[in-house]
């Protein structure tokens, strides 16, 4: 069957999925490559030509996801909040530092769906909790938080690999990193405020000298 024929100088003649190549004198039919195949199982789905789509179950993965960062950082400057009326300002600033790191991760995760021309939608986002009144309290609820946030980063893993998305594992792994130190300071942070007990002071001290080593590492890290 013939696709098109072109005279006048060309060199050319498509039939069907093959090419009549006449050169010097010379003709024969070479099989032209098709874009079916290879575009059919791609991870991204639809492609046109550069341009890549998220995977629709991974799209839809990190839309909940994006909805947990927020929620996150709602219930951290809650905390924050509350213990900044308490005039526990260094409690106040490390759980305003942690809120600003969720709303961090919302954004890193909005950006993947963005340039892998995905479609955001964040779901409906609870109210978070403002029954926090002491250090334990928000220590536990926080390492709580962490502990979900986490499972869900390594779901959102196991799904991007089950789906051949190499592309968002890779981009996961940062998040990884970030959940073991989030754990590893929720943790210590309970730790200490079980041992202060009502010494609320205590646990401030703790925090000003935690800031500190972390201002240290950053500046040796920088040097």
């Amino acid at each position: 069957m013939v696709d098109t024929i072109l005279f006048r100088g060309s060199k050319f003649l498509t039939i069907s999925n093959l090419s009549l190549d006449c050169r010097g004198g010379w003709c024969s039919l070479v099989k032209r490559r098709g874009r079916a195949n290879s575009l059919a199982a791609h991870p991204y789905g639809k492609q046109h030509f550069s341009t890549m789509q998220i995977n629709p179950a991974v799209n839809q993965a990190i839309n909940k996801q994006i909805g947990m960062e927020f929620g996150a950082y709602l219930q951290y400057l809650t905390i924050s909040t509350h213990f900044d009326v308490e005039g526990l300002s260094e409690l106040a600033a490390f759980f305003k530092a942690q809120a600003e790191d969720e709303r961090d991760h919302a954004e890193r995760f909005i950006n993947h769906v963005v340039a892998f021309n995905g479609k955001l939608e964040i779901p409906t986002i609870d109210a978070p909790s403002s029954d926090v009144k002491t250090i334990e309290e928000a220590a536990q609820l926080s390492l709580d938080w962490e502990m979900k946030v986490t499972d869900e980063i390594n779901a959102l893993l196991k799904l991007a690999s089950k789906e051949g998305d190499h592309i968002t594992e890779n981009f996961l792994s940062w998040f990884l990193d970030e959940q073991l130190e989030e754990l590893s300071t929720m943790n210590k942070l309970l730790k200490v405020a079980k041992r202060a007990g009502d010494n609320e002071l205590a646990v401030e001290e703790f925090m000003a000298r935690h800031r500190g080593q972390q201002q240290s590492n950053n500046t040796n890290a920088d040097g």
